[in-house]
């Protein structure tokens, strides 16, 4: 019996009234300029690119599917108010329910799958839970060239070699998968929710994860796949 945990996450940058008080220092380490590239402010890219780093950007979502032996037992976002389908920014909330909702995760024979998840997802989840003080139910090993505990996506089709890394839509792409939707992209995902259109977003990460799962089935298990299957699921 294997349990599979399929995750994407959204990220934003800082709370805007943060932005002041994040040192020029660290703002110039995170996106490895040199003190002489930059002013002594954080610059509109840098404060947007900052939401790629855990310790200063926030964690807005986490799209999962978890499935049981091939059966799927949870889907959908974590992070939103159930009555009004708003994300409610609370990152110690959120975090919280995907540690509970992965407690039973065996790193002996479970996986997390992801696209890029050792290198962004999961660094991510574990700043952000220590930066929360919220305590993580897991611990898996992100070690370079395996595949136990974890599936990354994108480095197995690129053979750990960043020079071939290919995006989540390009590789679903290829595959024959289809990609994201027209014009949409995680550097979107700020301007969305600043301008109140949490319902795209939400469509956008639950795209991104079903499209994960896809791939990650047509990569491990190509011979019993066909165009549009997928392990059966029970309603």
């Amino acid at each position: 019996m294997v349990r599979r945990v399929f995750l994407d996450i959204e990220t934003l940058p800082p709370c805007e009234e943060q932005r002041d008080r994040i040192p020029v220092s660290l703002v110039r380490k995170l996106a490895r300029r040199r003190r002489s590239d930059d002013g002594e402010e954080c610059s509109e890219e840098q404060y947007r690119r900052l939401a790629l780093h855990g310790e200063c950007g926030r964690l807005l979502t986490i799209s999962v599917i978890v499935e049981w032996d091939g059966e799927i037992i949870h889907r959908g976002l974590l992070g939103r108010e159930k009555p009004s389908s708003q994300f409610h920014f609370d990152e110690a909330r959120t975090l919280r329910g995907f540690w509970k909702l992965v407690k039973d995760f065996n790193p002996g024979r479970d996986l997390f799958v992801g696209h890029n998840v050792m290198q962004f997802d999961l660094p991510f989840l574990y700043k952000r839970s220590m930066i929360n003080r919220v305590q993580p139910t897991v611990e898996v090993s992100l070690a370079r060239y395996r595949r136990q505990s974890v599936f990354d996506t994108m480095q197995v089709w690129s053979g750990w070699d960043s020079r071939y890394y290919l995006s989540l839509s390009e590789l679903g792409g290829l595959l024959g998968l289809g990609g994201k939707a027209e014009g949409m992209n995680g550097g979107c995902v700020y301007d969305y929710i600043c301008r109140g259109e949490h319902d795209r977003v939400a469509r956008y990460a639950l795209q991104d994860v079903e499209l994960v799962r896809a791939i990650y089935y047509r990569m491990a298990y190509p011979e019993f796949f066909i165009p549009g299957w997928l392990p059966e699921e029970k309603p």
